[in-house]
């Protein structure tokens, strides 16, 4: 028939274990509720109509070299669903810039392509499509456009299946498109998950890419690359309690190489983070990682740019900063001096680092006050959400009079969090 949409519209999952799906999106809830994958129901496919052969009179077609395919081959992406025209592919991509690092591998791949260029790529290329996807569903999501929304997941399956495809190939890993392609749904089902913890699957798998290509293959995008996604790296690895490849000596030795003297101040946060993935309850590495980090601190403070203040405000104390950037900073070196003492803690009997913890816990949340006065809604820090979960996270174990306001601190601040990561720490 003409213009008439497919069959059941349910989740692949629903599907294939051939039970009623609810539709709900972006996941449906029969799967929310039995832990299951989804990728959510599918939006209505108008495809142009054409007269089809019967299935029996396609098995009839063949050839001299054996029988024809019964299955027809998907068309193309742009009759599939409605592809928006350049104009409003750019509002979009637009939005879905402030959730991005400016400066990071994905903000310059999109700073190389117009508008028209990512409409016309969006049938051979991937990262099109995720990109697209991407902003698609921010954009509908977040002004409540349930038909953009649609499209943008309709994108997202044509992109995860393109994907696939492109994972299967030999040396796939050596395509900075896939990996770029990878960290784009991964930020994706950070913000908007389709399924509990699917973000970590992507990181994870971004982790076997890059190991897989090794620190010494670098294309002229790699060393920004590998940058722009080992937060992610380091972020799964600690959740999940994996050891990270950027505990190896090389990962760290090709990283620092590409850094500059502003930028080892970060790295060196990063490799103790990375250390932490390895140590498990080495208790005297991680002291000396705890040493290091003091050190560090001393360091730090004793540029001016990275003075901080102490604000009174109706009765507790908040971190004023001469920057933003130093704010980040101080947040990520308390991220990371929380990790390090949960190593010291699991391997003592006293509450000396648990109270440490906690202390770096509430001095994360004494910076967000600051960070929302100031922070731009173009540009968005990956660090900052890993700070305020990892603080929660710690400040939910630990009893203490600053507890209740940390965590309504912390509660006020989720517009500046990753919905997924909240969800992933079980509010």
């Amino acid at each position: 028939m003409v213009n008439v949409g497919g069959r059941s519209k349910g989740c692949s999952t629903c599907r294939q274990r051939r039970v009623k799906c609810d539709e709900t999106r972006p996941v449906c809830q029969r799967c929310q509720k039995g832990g299951l994958a989804c990728e959510g129901p599918r939006e209505t496919a108008f495809i142009q109509g054409t007269i089809v052969k019967s299935r029996r009179r396609m098995k009839e077609d063949q050839t001299e070299g054996g029988q024809t395919s019964t299955r027809r081959p998907d068309p193309p992406l742009n009759e599939i669903i409605a592809i928006s025209p350049p104009s409003q592919v750019d509002v979009y991509i637009c939005f879905s810039r402030r959730y991005l690092r400016r400066g990071a591998a994905i903000d310059l791949a999109l700073q190389k392509m117009s508008p028209s260029e990512l409409v016309a790529s969006t049938n051979t290329r991937i990262f099109p499509q995720a990109i697209l996807s991407f902003g698609s569903i921010l954009f509908g999501t977040h002004h409540d456009q349930r038909a953009i929304v649609g499209r943008g997941y309709a994108l997202y399956s044509v992109a995860l299946r393109q994907l696939n495809k492109a994972l299967a190939e030999e040396h796939c890993y050596t395509r900075d498109e896939v990996i770029l392609t990878v960290a784009t749904l991964a930020i994706l089902e950070s913000l908007v998950p389709t399924s509990p913890n699917s973000y970590l699957q992507h990181m994870l798998g971004l982790e076997r890419l890059l190991e897989l290509r090794g620190p010494r293959s670098f294309s002229p995008l790699s060393a920004v690359l590998f940058k722009s996604v080992r937060h992610m790296i380091l972020f799964a690895s600690l959740r999940t309690g994996k050891p990270s490849i950027l505990a190896r000596a090389e990962w760290k030795q090709a990283l620092r190489e590409t850094c500059s003297e502003e930028e080892m101040q970060e790295q060196d946060l990063f490799d103790i983070l990375a250390d932490c993935t390895v140590l498990a309850n080495n208790e005297s590495e991680a002291l000396e990682l705890l040493l290091f980090l003091d050190a560090w601190r001393q360091r730090w403070e004793g540029d001016g740019r990275n003075a901080y203040v102490e604000i009174s405000h109706h009765g507790q104390t908040h971190f004023g900063f001469l920057n933003q950037p130093a704010a980040i900073m101080f947040m990520f070196y308390n991220t990371t001096l929380i990790y390090v003492l949960q190593i010291l803690a699991a391997s003592s009997t006293e509450g000396e680092y648990v109270s440490m913890q906690r202390a770096a816990a509430l001095a994360v949340c004494r910076c967000l006050p600051y960070y929302q006065q100031t922070r731009r809604d173009d540009d968005s820090s990956p660090i900052v959400h890993w700070a305020a979960t990892t603080a929660w996270t710690t400040l939910s174990r630990n009893e203490c009079e600053e507890r209740q306001w940390g965590e309504d601190l912390l509660f006020t601040s989720r517009d500046i969090v990753a919905r997924g990561l909240w969800n992933s720490i079980k509010m």
